[in-house]
């Protein structure tokens, strides 16, 4: 991967964390009695796709982004371009999936 391709994803990474971000403010502004319900949600599958961005957002200035996490190959950039947060390459994630 080149250093601008990386870069791209870098961005594409941080423009992701920042909608998600924001869509939170805008979830937390409503009245007091929704703001437990949301932050019940948060706590599930969003809380995931945070992660998953924080930790490939680490992995680049690691120098170990685009390596699957659980064979260690690098996950093509056609991959990572459609889904900059992924950590598993398709064979990985298919096997996860299907363990699931």
């Amino acid at each position: 991967m080149t250093s601008t391709e990386l870069k791209e994803l870098k961005t594409a990474l941080d423009n992701e964390r920042q909608v998600f971000l924001d869509r939170l403010d805008h979830q937390l502004d409503h009245p007091e009695q929704y703001r437990d319900e949301i932050l019940k949600k948060l706590t599930t599958s969003e809380n995931k796709l945070l992660h998953k961005i924080d930790l490939a957002l680490e992995q680049i200035e690691n120098d170990t982004y685009g390596i699957c996490t659980h064979c260690g190959k690098e996950i093509p950039l056609a991959r990572l371009k459609a889904k900059p947060s992924v950590s598993l390459c398709r064979n990985c994630q298919d096997q996860h999936e299907q363990a699931s």
